[in-house]
């Protein structure tokens, strides 16, 4: 790339994208994201650790109960945290491209954006099978239910096995490539429309969990009203 630089000009001057008319590239006083970052993450995780750590008080002193989906719980947050602290390190990224300059976008930052692939797809699909495994322990004398969740499992499981398999062989440099050169940057930049399909796919799923569920709830032995709150409670999935 920088045997296209005219000499004497600095990659360091130039900007990673244009900006619009009537606005110059401001590469030390840019606006940023990189505070809201840091602020949501850290609210987000504390509430998630804090939940994580009644669900694990309750079956671990309460009900003695736990099971494998407290572990894939635990497995979703140390996975999830991970994430954060990776997607909080590259947050000086948080700009607008004209505020970047292209130096910016270094091997090390497009390591970290595959590692961050690589590492959401482990959270969700452990979050997921958390989630299928708990309805497993309460509807598991039903067979037909089984077999939906084992379903959803290895429909969860495909997917974020395809979405690290995709990430690794196109954003992942060949012999005689580095991250941040061209070839890679231009390879890597079709995963946005496996992004739409894993994106898709997960959406399908999460309405397919919500509903596994329901048809057990109203074969059960409740009044109306008390079907109806049950429902609602796994329909709080939706939030």
């Amino acid at each position: 790339m920088s045997s296209s630089v005219p000499p004497g000009l600095s990659l360091d001057t130039i900007p990673s994208a244009p900006p619009p008319r009537g606005v110059l590239p401001d590469f030390i006083h840019g606006h940023t994201l990189g505070t809201e970052i840091i602020a949501v993450s850290a609210v987000s995780s504390a509430l998630a650790l804090v939940l994580l750590s009644i669900r694990l008080y309750s079956t671990l002193s309460i009900t003695r109960s736990a099971w494998y989906d407290d572990a894939a719980c635990v497995c979703a947050i140390v996975f999830s945290l991970a994430y954060v602290g990776l997607f909080i390190s590259i947050r000086g990224h948080a700009k607008h491209g004209w505020d970047l300059p292209v130096t910016s976008y270094s091997t090390s930052y497009f390591k970290t954006l595959l590692a961050e692939t690589m590492i959401c797809s482990f959270a969700m699909l452990c979050s997921k099978i958390s989630i299928l495994l708990l309805l497993h322990r309460v509807f598991t004398p039903v067979k037909r239910f089984r077999y939906c969740v084992y379903v959803g499992m290895l429909w969860a499981t495909a997917v974020s096995g395809l979405s690290i398999i995709i990430a690794g062989a196109l954003c992942a440099p060949r012999s005689g490539e580095s991250f941040n050169s061209l070839q890679v940057i231009q390879r890597c930049s079709h995963q946005g429309t496996w992004a739409v399909v894993q994106g898709s796919m997960n959406v399908a799923l999460d309405f397919f969990i919500l509903y596994i569920p329901i048809p057990m709830v109203w074969k059960l032995q409740l009044g109306r009203k008390k079907k109806w709150g049950v429902t609602a409670i796994f329909m709080t999935g939706f939030i």
